[in-house]
């Protein structure tokens, strides 16, 4: 029997894509009759506090951080020296004592130092320092805060990360992945390595409310530079011309983010921000959507990832626009389940959009046989 201690930083229960990937490895394990428990860094006024709780059966520990650091880099001695304490409180010397957690991020690197070889150690793969770098690219230029950051980014905290690899790939026992680029690094330092692309469960079904006869497009993300949220609000000034849609947007739309739609898009009133939903809301609107827009452009930090919401989006056996990045090709085929477009191309955008408007039999069958996959 596994003793698994899942140890990271995200929202909980309620929380983005790394949320709802864990989350599904947990009930796995759970369902399978390991123990498994929740140990996550989060964020809140106070330091040096934890809270205990429960969530689909699975306990959870929340050690809190500041909210407001004061360095772009910043280490919390007396976190991590919590964190330790959970651990060594949750050890079971009768079972395989296991961590479980996201690659080695810098700030769990000590902690887990010290864990091992008591515990074993197994990771899931999911960024590198190229992601890291890229997400910084041109930020400089806007403010001396952001030039900080940058510079923290690329020459401090980017070779942090290649550091935690190596530690990584040198004591994990196993490595899963997120993408071919990822898998393709993490086999030729580690021979336990398995890719695990798409995490998803069964969406919720919830027929139809519309109220109006608009046809619903639906896109998900943060609006960071890799989602490609530009071309969405491009390719909806043409849709526009021809059909009558609406855009519903959900998810933390960051502030740049949101000056692109209002920038770009010439009909603000066929937009609408839903912001961070619950995962009862969320799949809710999944469900009334009827064209999902997953746009990934062509940038390393795209293409060394997977979206996650791609999953989420098949589930619903409604037809997805997908830019063909990471792989995805291997996966879904254009026409046959999904509409495949090349990355940063809008005409190809609103040409898969107009598609399905127009041929509703045909986006019938692309979206069944999508969520067969």
């Amino acid at each position: 029997m596994l003793n698994i201690i899942i140890l990271h930083h995200f929202d909980y229960p309620e929380g983005m894509a790394t949320t709802k990937r864990f989350q599904l490895f947990a009930d796995f394990f759970h369902k399978v009759g390991c123990k498994v428990t929740f140990v996550l860094k989060t964020q809140k006024v106070q330091s040096g506090s934890f809270e205990v709780g429960e969530y689909n059966g699975i306990h959870f520990y929340k050690v809190f951080y500041e909210k407001y650091r004061k360095y772009p880099l910043h280490f919390d001695k007396r976190q991590h020296l919590e964190i330790l304490s959970i651990f060594n409180s949750l050890f079971l010397p009768q079972m395989r004592n296991i961590i479980l957690t996201g690659g080695i991020s810098p700030e769990f690197l000590l902690v887990v130092r010290k864990l091992i070889p008591k515990w074993e150690l197994y990771c899931d793969y999911v960024e590198d320092f190229t992601t890291i770098r890229s997400q910084y690219n041109g930020l400089w230029k806007k403010n001396l805060w952001l030039f900080v950051k940058s510079l923290t980014a690329v020459f401090i905290y980017a070779p942090l990360i290649s550091y935690s690899e190596r530690f990584m790939f040198r004591k994990a026992k196993g490595i899963s992945t997120i993408s071919p680029y990822l898998y393709k690094k993490a086999i030729l330092k580690s021979a336990n390595v398995i890719n695990i692309p798409i995490t998803t469960k069964s969406i919720p079904y919830s027929p139809k409310t519309k109220i109006d006869k608009s046809t619903i497009l639906f896109f998900a993300g943060t609006g960071s530079m890799k989602d490609g949220l530009e071309n969405v609000a491009l390719a909806l000034n043409m849709v526009l011309r021809k059909h009558d849609v609406k855009l519903r947007i959900s998810g933390k739309i960051n502030p740049d983010g949101i000056k692109i739609i209002s920038s770009k898009c010439e009909n603000m009133e066929k937009v609408e921000f839903l912001g961070f939903l619950t995962d009862q809301q969320y799949f809710h609107e999944l469900q009334q959507a009827d064209i999902m827009l997953m746009t990934r452009n062509n940038t390393k930090f795209a293409n060394a990832g997977f979206p996650y919401k791609l999953g989420e989006y098949l589930a619903t056996a409604n037809p997805v626009v997908a830019t063909n990045v990471s792989g995805i090709d291997k996966y879904l085929k254009n026409k046959e389940n999904a509409i495949l477009i090349d990355p940063d191309n809008v005409d190809a955008l609103v040409a898969g959009i107009s598609f399905l408007i127009e041929n509703p039999i045909e986006a019938k069958q692309i979206g069944q046989y999508g969520y067969n996959v």
